[in-house]
């Protein structure tokens, strides 16, 4: 629910360059997605069993 509202804020901000909006907008997600992912690795850990 915040991501249309958020999208259209950046696009918004753009004025009159509604692409360089959409732009942003994508850059904004990709960087989310990776800060996340990152965010995964380092602090979920699988319970591992050992097989004897």
């Amino acid at each position: 629910m915040i991501a249309p509202v958020a999208t259209g804020f950046l696009i918004g901000l753009s004025k009159d360059n509604v692409i360089q909006g959409y732009n942003n907008s994508i850059l904004v997600v990709s960087g989310t997605i990776l800060l996340c992912s990152i965010l995964f690795l380092l602090f979920v850990k699988p319970d591992v069993k050992k097989l004897a």
